[in-house]
């Protein structure tokens, strides 16, 4: 697996960092460890004061200072590692180099330090988790006493489809604790009715979309089986998928949501799921987004 780690010196991107150090992959990966400067005086910007050239000058040499000590954690931990200091935009950069690296995902951390500004995300994270076609995991900064552990509660969100195999797909590439739980959620949106009529009409109809969600999950969970003991699924009725998905993850303190890019096609390739985004933006613990290249890739040519 070719692992993308966008790091900045910030301290979410270090929490990225310390993340993927604590994974312990099925087979030794290939990483890039990426930084950017936006603007810096070796790129024509000759116009700029000498004070803020000195500034930018002084950045790259931090930044590649930054990028040997992160190189060097994870010296014993990977088959290859390289690293990279390009001059653009992050967010444009990380996608570029991604799609030009061919990376299987991208790890990189979640702006945002107080209570109210965890769930949002920052503009670099969110551009790359959209545009991209590789998986991206996007990472919030675990509880104090998780802090160097790694995660325990995996929560795959599914949703009915057979592209929920791609969820299992990067769960595999994970060797997780023993003592790790998983839980396969899928949630039937719900609707709200009045008349009587139609209330027991619905029942029925919930009943049968129950039952074949259920199906589908314990297909799923055969899948997932070797990966993880402990598993559960769960099927939630709710008038807001999203929401239901990130108050199930919070019941439960999960340390990582794992969802799905489906359907996307030439044209929506760029937007993610209305679902996914809103876990992406307002889930409390780290979240992935799979995606499977080959599909996409297919998806964007027909």
């Amino acid at each position: 697996m070719r692992v993308l780690l966008a790091s900045d010196r910030s301290e979410s991107s270090d929490a990225a960092a310390d993340y993927l150090h604590q994974l312990q992959f099925s087979e030794p990966i290939e990483l890039n460890v990426l930084s950017s400067v936006p603007v810096t005086a070796s790129v024509g910007f000759s116009g700029l004061p000498a004070v803020v050239q000195s500034v930018m000058q002084e950045e790259e040499v931090a930044l590649r200072k930054h990028l040997d000590a992160v190189c060097s954690r994870f010296e014993n931990r990977t088959a290859s590692t390289v690293s990279n200091l390009v001059v653009g935009p992050p967010g444009y950069e990380i996608r570029s180099e991604a799609d030009k690296w061919n990376a299987d995902l991208i790890v990189m951390g979640a702006v945002g330090k107080s209570m109210m500004e965890r769930v949002v995300l920052g503009s670099v994270s969110d551009f790359v988790a959209t545009h991209t076609a590789s998986s991206v995991l996007v990472v919030r900064p675990p509880k104090p006493e998780a802090a160097e552990q790694p995660p325990r509660r995996i929560m795959v969100a599914l949703d009915g489809s057979k592209d929920d195999t791609q969820l299992i797909d990067l769960l595999r590439a994970i060797q997780w604790p023993a003592d790790a739980e998983l839980h396969l959620v899928h949630v039937i949106e719900d609707l709200t009715l009045y008349r009587q009529d139609l209330i027991e009409h619905m029942d029925q109809h919930w009943q049968q979309e129950r039952d074949t969600s259920q199906q589908h999950a314990d297909e799923i969970l055969k899948l997932a089986e070797g990966t993880i003991e402990n598993i559960q699924t769960a099927i939630l009725v709710d008038g807001h998928t999203g929401e239901a998905l990130v108050k199930y993850a919070d019941r439960h303190q999960c340390d990582l949501i794992i969802a799905g890019d489906h359907h996307r096609n030439i044209l929506n390739r760029i937007l993610l799921g209305s679902v996914s985004r809103y876990v992406l933006r307002y889930a409390h613990c780290s979240v992935a987004i799979a995606r499977r290249k080959e599909a996409d890739e297919a998806a964007a040519t027909t």
